[in-house]
Parts: C-alpha cells; sequence; structure tokens
C-alpha cells in the first residue's frame, strides 16, 4: 500500500487516502488530476531541533526557528526537508528499546510540538531516513511516524501505510509527487525486519532504482522525488560512485534526486529530465562549523512537455545560521556570493551545469546557456 497526501489548492492538508502501489493498470480516473502547465517544489537539508549533552535535552530557544526563511517555502506544491531527529514527548531513558548512554555519543530528539512551526511555513513532507533516526531506537521510529501523521505531515523513511522506502504520494492542486527515501547507514544497530528504510548504495542502485522504474510507467505523469541520506560528513563535493547512483535512479524516471547528511551544501547537476543536488547542507542544525551554518534553499520549477516533464528553472538562495541565533536567516549578497561562487564553479566544471550569480541567489534556467 501507499499513503497519499491530499492538498487543497492552497496548499494546505486535506486528509489522506490509501491507494494501492502501483497499480498494474490505470484508468483516466485512477490516474488523478491532468498535470498542470509547471509545478514547483521546494527543498531543504538536514534540521535538527534537539541534541541530549551529558544526558539533558538541549533545544533550540524557539519551537519555531525557521520562522526567519518561512518565505522561502510559500507558493509551492511540495516543500520538503530532511527531519533529522527521532519526536517524542518521552526522555530517551523513558524508552526501553533507546540504547544505553554507553552505546552512543550523539543522539538526538525532539519534541512534538516542533511539528506545527513545520507545517506553519508549509512543509508537507520529511524524510526520515537518515542516520540518527534510530537514536531513541525502535520505539523512537514508532512514535516519530505516529508524531508526524498527528501534525498532518507526510513522511517517507518508517514504515506506516506505505512501505519504508516509499513511495508516498503528495496530490497537489493539477499535479502529483511521488516521493522515495532511504538512508545508506545508521548509528545505532537494528533489527533486520525494522521499520527503517535502511539501503546500501547497491540496493539503491538496483532495487530502488526497479521500483522507480516500476512507479513511472505506472504513474507517466507524476514528478517522482528521491531522498537520499549519504556521502561524506564535510565532503565539498560527492564521491564518484554518488554520482553513478543518482544517474541511475534519473535513468529509471526520477525528476529529482536530494541529498543529505554531508552538512554542507554540495554542486548540482542538471541530468536529462531530472535535477541532482548531491547535499542541500544545513537547513537547521547546531554543528559550531562556519560551513556547517551556511547552505541553500533549492527550489524548482518543472514545465509539462509532450515528453513528459522538464526541469525549467532552479534556484539555490543562500541562507546562515548566526552562532547565536536560534535559527537561520536570509544571507547577505556578500554572504551569499562567498558560498555560492563554489557551487557555481564546481556545478559548471564538473556537471556541465551553468548557474548565474543573482543578488542573493543562484539560478539555471532551461535554454538560458
Amino acid at each position: 500500500m501507499r499513503a497519499r497526501l491530499a492538498t487543497t489548492s492552497c496548499g494546505l492538508i486535506a486528509g489522506w487516502v490509501v491507494a494501492a502501489s502501483p497499480p498494474s493498470a490505470a484508468s483516466a480516473e485512477d490516474e488523478g488530476p491532468a498535470p498542470v502547465a509547471s509545478m514547483t517544489a521546494v527543498f531543504g537539508g538536514d534540521t535538527q531541533f534537539g541534541r541530549y549533552e551529558r544526558g539533558r535535552l538541549k533545544r533550540h530557544s524557539s519551537d519555531t526557528p525557521l520562522d526567519g526563511i518561512a518565505d522561502l517555502f510559500a507558493g509551492a506544491d511540495l516543500a520538503f526537508v530532511n527531519l533529522e531527529n527521532p519526536v517524542s514527548d518521552l526522555d530517551a531513558e523513558d524508552l526501553v528499546s533507546s540504547p544505553h548512554p554507553a552505546h552512543y555519543t550523539y543522539r538526538l530528539r525532539a519534541p512534538t510540538k516542533v511539528l506545527a512551526g513545520l507545517a506553519q511555513i508549509g512543509i508537507k513532507v520529511v524524510s526520515t531516513a537518515n542516520n540518527h533516526a534510530a537514536d531513541l531506537g525502535r520505539d523512537g521510529l514508532a512514535m516519530t511516524a505516529a508524531a508526524l501523521r498527528e501534525a498532518g505531515l507526510a513522511q517517507v523513511g518508517i514504515a506506516a501505510e506505505h512501505a519504508p522506502v516509499g513511495p508516498v504520494e503528495v496530490a497537489a492542486a493539477g499535479g502529483l509527487f511521488e516521493l522515495f527515501g532511504a538512508t545508506t547507514f545508521v548509528n545505532r544497530p537494528l533489527d533486520r525486519d525494522a521499520p527503517l528504510a535502511l539501503l546500501s548504495l547497491d540496493q539503491i542502485e538496483a532495487e530502488l532504482a526497479a521500483k522507480i522504474g516500476a512507479l513511472r510507467r505506472a504513474q507517466p505523469e507524476a514528478l517522482i522525488i528521491v531522498s537520499l541520506h549519504w556521502g561524506i560528513e564535510g565532503a565539498g563535493s560527492p564521491r564518484a560512485r554518488h554520482v553513478r547512483v543518482a544517474h541511475a535512479l534519473v535513468d529509471a524516471g526520477a525528476n529529482a534526486v536530494v541529498g543529505h547528511h554531508a552538512h554542507v551544501l554540495q554542486p548540482i547537476e542538471i541530468y536529462k529530465q531530472g535535477v541532482i543536488f548531491y547535499s542541500l547542507g544545513n537547513l537547521l542544525f547546531d554543528l559550531p562549523e562556519v560551513e556547517s551554518r551556511r547552505s541553500a534553499v533549492a527550489r524548482v520549477r518543472w514545465q509539462h512537455q509532450a515528453g513528459g516533464w522538464q526541469v525549467d528553472e532552479v534556484s539555490l538562495e543562500a541562507i546562515e545560521r548566526d552562532p547565536e541565533s536560534p535559527g537561520p536567516r536570509h544571507a547577505t549578497p556578500t554572504e551569499a556570493r562567498r558560498l555560492l561562487r563554489r557551487i557555481i564553479a564546481e556545478s559548471k566544471q564538473r556537471f556541465a551545469t551553468e548557474l548565474e550569480l543573482e543578488a542573493s541567489h543562484a539560478r539555471w534556467r532551461r535554454g538560458a546557456n
């Protein structure tokens, strides 16, 4: 089965529908609304609301630390972030399945009330497939999925009405998104049958690509988004292996691959009908390093043509978090140039993707180069 999140024309959550996935034979009614001329999605990177230090939960000083960049998510048919902490109002020590303190170095948790802030700025779906997903053990996985459902947020990564890896269907006005998600590792050991989308790169390249291909044949008009928690922390550019895997997913039918975990922004690539963000860095994270406090929010617009959806425009809006601030803000033009010049240069040199610097953002337009 696959979970479906329906939204109204204003982008508000209308309710959940459970549909068989994928259909063996799709009628006009089964395929949903006919696609509109264009669709827009906004993607944010690693998002973390609290961590344990010396046995106590340390949180951001605000329950809504993303308010300073809320406008970046406005007006999108889909808004997405990687939610990199379990969500529970129970302390870690109250959960039977939570690992003993001697068995971890880093452990994250967020109280349920922060989810309202995500929904408030327009986030519709999050990835829960990341290395911190199991920080509160198996109980934490179940609590996270339940809390997100209660808040009206869709998630991909933990089994619920759908398989852990997805697809999760998000219906917007006039179009349809299908989301997959996986992480290549977790910090805490899990049972083999744990309800988390944990896949190796080999499995992503073969098994996940096959799922995407099957869905593309069943849903030719859908926009397929793949979220991957992968790569090397602190690496400014992806390894050749990750590039190959991302290409395989687009070859199979994905329209966007959204990477995270490196905690720094990496170059992007326009590849065939898709766009690949190898790492979007941090949207909200308490890491102290300067580069981990500088990142971007990505906005993609697709145009529908006879052959399907084509990427029409991509922008990276630079953001920055000050050391003592609870959340990120818009980068100044000077700060944006400092961050984005490297991304522009590497995207062009390595991936032949030419971005132009405009004020505090970098932009790619089809046919502009």
